[in-house]
């Protein structure tokens, strides 16, 4: 699937300009561009210096995404 097959299912359920937390193992990101065209687009690596810590543990990092991802469906 390639991101513009992805940008088209994002619209029938969320509204351009939101924002997305976008957790992922795509090395390249500008796999991504045309979603951030029309979403203000967040990956984990943006939060780089708060998350230093926790980047040490695979495990953790798994669970701050998990926990991004799950307050993110609640609160939109």
């Amino acid at each position: 699937m390639d991101a513009s097959e992805i940008l088209t299912g994002l619209k029938e359920y969320i509204a351009p300009g939101s924002t997305l937390f976008i957790a992922t193992d795509e090395r390249d990101l500008s796999f991504f561009t045309s979603i951030q065209e029309v979403y203000d687009v967040a990956f984990l690596g943006d939060f780089g210096s708060m998350l230093a810590d926790v980047s040490k543990s695979p495990h953790l990092v798994m669970c701050v995404c998990f926990v991004t991802c799950m307050v993110g469906s609640i609160t939109h």
